[in-house]
């Protein structure tokens, strides 16, 4: 398997047939514990297994190919294997959370990272996941909250902590297949780079320059960030409602979406999250419309794919603010539907191609 090479995308990069269109309605999954609540990263390797962070508790939870069940839940300070015992600890983990907690978090998650009143600043925040991506050798790397370190879990459960210097949590992460680490810290409104190839500490600008704003060069709160075969940056410019792409090297961006892009009459407002095909196309949540867009390469097509109904609401065929998005290997758009609680799956529908569309993953 692709586990140990160190260069490999470990992520899945589909190749559609032209038009391509998901069942509208989608089927939740899997069932989640009770009281497991606003998941907000979610990621799906080249063998289907899910890996979801949950804000509220701290939990980074992997669920294998077709199981309802954990094969591995994170929670702050372990990692816990046993199957027979998951649960039980879960559930006894969740149990414990105050009250008080759930409101704090509830103000929090409200605004974004910004709580309401100064006074619920807390240090019960440090160890949200706000991102997470797993690397080709099956490390999983987590964002965390105001503690501003990126922790990694290694595949022997091993951990260790990576700094962020001056700049904030990562509310995006990305390895590209030159082992460079990406961050996007959104309270910063830059994205941060280093290689993993040496023990530096050094962070370099990617994009932005630490101010907010509007220019080509700048950013409004970046959020979900995701860099092509080409070393390509392409950021979620969560407060100036567009998506800008950065080529290697540049420090001005492209607005290659915008809010003046109209998908059903309705304009990008906060995108969360952005990936590719294996033709370039664009697949953004366009979180606070609480739906999936499609863009295509050449800017000839936008439209809506899933959750179009136009309003947020807990159907099946809706979504509440949701998050992050992740194709497995069948090409079936798995997401956080992130104030609704809950994993949402929409199946390719393949019948339309005549049939199964083909699927690539980068093997360098």
């Amino acid at each position: 398997m692709h586990r140990f090479l160190l260069i490999v995308a470990y992520y899945n990069i589909p190749k559609f047939c032209p038009n391509p269109k998901w069942n509208p309605t989608g089927i939740s999954f899997p069932n989640l514990q009770e009281g497991l609540t606003y998941p907000r990263s979610i990621f799906v390797d080249i063998n289907d297994h899910v890996y979801v962070s949950f804000d509220d508790h701290g939990f980074v939870i992997v669920w294998p190919n077709g199981s309802n069940d954990p094969v591995r839940i994170y929670d702050n300070t372990e990692l816990h294997t046993d199957p027979t015992d998951m649960w039980t600890m879960l559930s006894n983990l969740l149990s414990g959370l105050s009250e008080k907690y759930r409101k704090r978090w509830q103000n929090y998650w409200n605004r974004w990272g910004r709580p309401q009143d100064p006074s619920e600043e807390t240090t019960l925040l440090v160890d949200i996941p706000n991102s997470l991506f797993v690397a080709s050798n099956g490390d999983i790397y987590v964002g965390k909250g105001d503690s501003k370190t990126i922790h990694k879990w290694t595949h022997d459960s091993m951990q260790a902590v990576i700094g962020l210097d001056r700049y904030s949590s990562c509310y995006g992460l990305f390895i590209d297949d030159n082992d460079t680490l990406y961050c996007s810290a959104k309270e910063n409104h830059t994205v941060i780079k280093k290689s993993l190839k040496n023990d530096s500490s050094t962070w370099t600008i990617a994009a932005g320059t630490c101010s907010e704003g509007s220019a080509a060069d700048m950013l409004n709160n970046s959020f979900g960030i995701f860099v092509d075969t080409n070393f390509d940056l392409y950021v979620a410019d969560w407060g100036n409602n567009r998506i800008q792409l950065f080529q290697l090297g540049q420090t001005n961006g492209t607005t290659v979406v915008n809010s003046t892009a109209q998908f059903r009459s309705k304009s990008l407002y906060h995108p969360t999250s952005i990936v590719l095909d294996a033709d370039r196309n664009l697949y953004i949540v366009d979180s606070e419309n609480h739906r999936v867009v499609f863009v295509a390469v050449d800017f000839s097509q936008h439209r809506c794919l899933v959750g179009c109904s136009g309003n947020a609401g807990s159907a099946l065929n809706q979504m509440k603010v949701p998050t992050a998005i992740s194709f497995d290997t069948s090409g079936n758009m798995l997401i956080s539907d992130t104030n609704n609680n809950r994993l949402l799956k929409f199946d390719l529908n393949t019948s339309l191609c005549g049939k199964l569309a083909k699927y690539s993953v980068n093997n360098k």
